[in-house]
């Protein structure tokens, strides 16, 4: 669980006056050795992780996102 992306998660709905439901938290779940990478637009995050000499980048799936 990225703690810092959870309570992002947490303000998105908070501002627009929704509750979060408890299965968004699973957005929040990124591998440990990951970078978080912010997404301004919606409530998944990306990430980037390296994986020997590869660098990976994992996005959001909406195409919204990825504007």
């Amino acid at each position: 669980m990225h703690p810092e992306w959870l309570e992002t998660m947490t303000r998105f709905f908070a501002e627009r006056g929704r509750p979060m439901a408890e299965s968004n938290r699973k957005q929040a779940e990124i591998p440990a050795s990951a970078e978080m990478i912010n997404n301004p637009v919606g409530t998944a995050c990306g990430f980037a992780i390296q994986l020997n000499r590869c660098l990976m980048f994992f996005t959001p799936g909406s195409p919204l996102n990825l504007r």
